[in-house]
């Protein structure tokens, strides 16, 4: 769970740093003609188009159909050519997980429409002496810090042990974009 719920946060970031995007085995570049990228992505998914959205399109894995709800990965076109390949990293499910996406978005969304602040992130990673892979993904907006921290065990620990936190804080000095 706190793997997939981090790598959705980080998604943007993670696609904007190499050239391609692999969607369920297939490389998509931003630019490709319409018709090649519809005929490689039909082998191995179904794709659904977006109402509502010009030119867009769900992408789901065959093997997925009916197991996933929402749409996954998207692309859309424009004039014939591909301009938005967006690729889901992960996924997870629950209350608790709703509740901080909520939280976030809400805040951050509120920010946004406010004009007074600039949004930056960091990251850290450690491991404790007792097997635990701590992560901490921070957004800085304004003079807050929100801060996803994922606790994850490292060998034969069982996954159900991991954990996700959310926390709001004031930021530090030494925290403040320069």
């Amino acid at each position: 769970m706190t793997r997939h719920l981090a790598a959705l946060l980080f998604a943007w970031c993670l696609c904007a740093q190499s050239t391609s995007i692999s969607i369920n085995g297939t490389q998509l570049r931003i630019g490709m003609p319409k018709a090649d990228v519809l005929a490689s992505l039909a082998e191995r998914n179904d794709l659904v188009r977006v109402k509502g959205m010009a030119d867009a399109w769900c992408v789901r894995a065959k093997e997925d159909h009916g197991t996933q709800p929402g749409c996954g990965n998207l692309i859309q076109f424009r004039q014939e050519k591909l301009v938005v390949v967006s690729k889901t990293l992960g996924s997870t499910n629950g209350d608790d997980a709703a509740a901080m996406m909520s939280t976030l978005f809400s805040t951050l969304d509120d920010l946004s429409k406010s004009g007074r602040t600039t949004l930056s992130f960091t990251s850290q990673e450690v491991e404790t002496d007792d097997h635990i892979r701590i992560r901490a993904l921070s957004f800085i907006a304004g003079s807050k810090k929100y801060t996803f921290t994922t606790n994850q065990p490292i060998g034969s620990q069982p996954a159900r042990n991991s954990s996700v936190e959310l926390t709001e804080s004031f930021v530090l000095s030494s925290d403040k974009v320069k």
